[in-house]
């Protein structure tokens, strides 16, 4: 079974390195010269030496000798990536969206009608950073179950063997590509962080850039709780999403039961306590950075996606539309 990874950031990475300590991988990247032909892990604070061959190429026509692609990009190249293997796309392939993206229902049924299968993962399989480009990555909070999208039932058997293989865990099964536009993870978590952290914010340098997770508080806890209820709300209007299946509260998947225990559960994450806001440097302080991922992709890709599903249905996402009036404040721009 030959595997392609398309994409070359910190998931690809890590996706690279798991499925390399079985066998050989090809990597689609921008940067192949920067790869090499053994890609390391740091997983749990272990060093895990990569096994097999990664062989990095620029050319995405190389994508049609895979029998499973990997497709590990951020939501605003997706449609790039697609257009790109949509061509060769045939059957006999599986393409997997690692995370899926908001459009995954459409993403799915482009490739399917090429007559190739699909698999969207709801989550990432690891926490990742790349440690070296193209040479090692840190791995931390694997998956004790990875929650798949599948374009057919017999895929079910096949991915839950794939991802005990490569990832180290089963798999469940959501009922529709549509579960994809709702996500509770990025899309509404990083946003409330955001608003609290810079809803203020004048234009003036801040004299000290805090901690994103280890620094979190109450106010971004609150926020959320309240944004997560309003999405399950909107996801109860669309009959093909099967709530006991495809929904868990942020409460529950965090296992507290309040405002207060969510904030120190997300304090006291190991592989969240180092990561910074997304801020940058400048003469006298610092700034928000406006070219980060959680300005570019999980708001105009993520939290606007699930108001415009609310809107369709005519559910109200007071919440929800202040979190993405606010983004639009800090950054000056419509998502």
């Amino acid at each position: 079974m030959k595997v392609c990874v398309y994409g070359g950031g910190h998931i690809a990475h890590s996706i690279v390195a798991a499925i390399s300590q079985v066998q050989d991988v090809n990597v689609v990247t921008r940067r192949p010269l920067q790869w090499q032909s053994r890609v390391d892990a740091l997983q749990n604070g272990q060093f895990v030496a990569g096994k097999h061959n990664v062989v990095p190429t620029s050319l995405a026509s190389s994508c049609a000798e895979a029998d499973v692609v990997f497709i590990a990009l951020p939501q605003f190249a997706f449609e790039e990536a697609i257009m790109v293997v949509e061509p060769i796309a045939h059957a006999g392939q599986t393409f997997c969206f690692v995370p899926a993206p908001a459009k995954s229902a459409l993403y799915s049924e482009r490739l399917i009608a090429k007559g190739a299968d699909v698999v969207a993962f709801q989550r990432v399989p690891f926490i990742a950073r790349t440690i070296e480009y193209g040479k090692s990555v840190s791995i931390s909070s694997p998956r004790s179950e990875l929650a798949l999208m599948v374009s057919s039932q017999r895929l079910k058997a096949d991915w839950d063997a794939k991802c005990r293989l490569w990832f180290g865990c089963g798999a469940r099964y959501l009922s529709s590509f549509l579960v994809a536009a709702f996500s509770n993870s990025n899309p509404l978590l990083h946003p409330s962080r955001l608003v609290e952290l810079f809803k203020d914010w004048d234009g003036s340098a801040y004299s000290h850039a805090p901690l994103f997770y280890a620094d979190w508080t109450d106010e971004s806890s609150r926020l959320y709780i309240d944004a997560d209820h309003e999405m399950e709300r909107v996801m109860r209007h669309y009959p093909v999403v099967d709530m006991d299946k495809d929904y868990e509260n942020v409460l529950v998947h965090y296992g507290v039961s309040g405002v207060s225990e969510l904030t120190r559960k997300i304090r006291s994450i190991p592989a969240f306590k180092t990561i910074k806001s997304p801020m940058r440097e400048i003469d006298g302080g610092w700034i928000p950075d406006l070219s980060s991922r959680y300005f570019t992709e999980d708001v105009p890709f993520g939290t606007k996606t699930i108001q415009v599903y609310a809107r369709l249905v005519n559910v109200e996402t007071p919440v929800i539309d202040c979190l993405i009036r606010n983004v639009e404040s800090i950054t000056k721009r419509e998502v």
